[in-house]
């Protein structure tokens, strides 16, 4: 069974940094998979992937309780979005508190290891759910769309906590010698962002910024997943230091829903930062041919890989059930194959 060939941690700084001379687009969570296609292939799945190795080592840690901030017993009747742990802001001193004892006591003892043993690889540590999304979690979407209105003083006390959270988890990766650290936050739907530019530049913007200078201290990449669209936002994540952003969600398949413009973004934004490019999971992997998987690919790689690199492909979220495995296999073989086409021709 032929294996791809993994690029080095120098290849994947150099692609990331877009300096050049990688042989090929990284690879990063290509292999992200809904839990029921792990059911349905099985080890058929596991033989395909493991033929596609992943060039970037994620680390991580265990979640603390967020459910113990509450006093009271948590609702969670309805959708997740409607759940809610934090009912008022009343004691946000305390758990304000609480939450920044959180980033005290990660246990990074499984971070450590895959650093130990994996010098020569490129490792990135995650801090999933950064501020909005967290902030979500705890006061439920309703809420939290309203609290910067109704409670501006009581959000700006929780969002700085969760700030000072997730500063902690990033300086332990500093310090044990990780080469980037990825946050998630979720702000767009399909057509629009969350919230406005206003209230994106007045509470979150301030935050980002602590955030990506903490693994600045460190020498380290920052790395962002951030589904929808999300254009207005990017040249400002520019502005306080993200160096790669993820999935730039689009559709390559005929008759897609694009959140986003790929080559305006590309345009407007190429060489300034990273595109963690997705691949289209809503329509092409799962409708598609092998063939128009494979170009789907190909145009991928062709919009996204400048000549001095800027690309690292993914999955645009997890790959679904209905997806055909053929499909799956062809979206791995052509980034890797394609992938090391397009950079011989730059």
């Amino acid at each position: 069974m032929e294996v791809m060939e993994v690029l080095s941690r120098e290849e994947v700084r150099a692609a990331v940094e877009r300096k050049g001379g990688h042989r090929r687009a990284p690879i990063h969570r290509l292999k992200w998979y809904n839990s029921e296609t792990v059911t349905k292939y099985g080890e058929e799945l596991k033989i395909v992937s493991s033929k596609y190795p992943d060039d970037v080592v994620s680390g991580g840690y265990k979640q603390p309780d967020w459910k113990s901030l509450s006093r009271e017993t948590v609702e969670e009747q309805g959708g997740i979005d409607a759940h809610m742990i934090l009912a008022d802001y009343q004691r946000i001193g305390d758990v304000a508190e609480e939450i920044r004892q959180f980033g005290q006591r990660l246990n990074m003892s499984d971070a450590a290891k895959k650093r130990q043993e994996n010098t020569d690889r490129y490792c990135l540590g995650y801090t999933w759910f950064a501020l909005y999304e967290r902030l979500w979690m705890l006061r439920g979407m309703e809420n939290s769309l309203t609290d910067f209105y109704n409670h501006p003083d009581g959000v700006r006390k929780l969002m700085q906590a969760i700030t000072d959270f997730h500063v902690s988890a990033i300086r332990a990766y500093g310090e044990l010698g990780y080469d980037g650290v990825t946050i998630s936050d979720d702000l767009g739907t399909q057509n629009s962002t969350m919230f406005s530019r206003d209230i994106f530049l007045e509470f979150y913007k301030p935050l980002y910024r602590e955030i990506f200078a903490a693994a600045r201290d460190y020498d380290m990449h920052t790395w962002l997943h951030t589904c929808g669209h999300v254009t207005q936002f990017i040249g400002d994540f520019v502005d306080v230091g993200l160096d790669v952003i993820h999935p730039i969600q689009h559709s390559t398949f005929p008759g897609g829903v694009s959140a986003m413009d790929p080559v305006a973004v590309v345009k407007e934004f190429g060489g300034k930062i990273t595109f963690w490019t997705g691949v289209d999971v809503q329509y092409l992997l799962p409708l598609g041919t092998t063939d128009e998987v494979r170009q789907g690919m190909r145009e991928l790689i062709d919009t996204f890989d400048g000549p001095a690199g800027g690309l690292v492909i993914a999955a645009g979220n997890a790959i679904m059930p209905e997806t055909p495995i053929a499909n799956i296999e062809a979206c791995f073989d052509e980034s890797f194959r394609y992938g090391m086409v397009k950079r011989k021709g730059l």
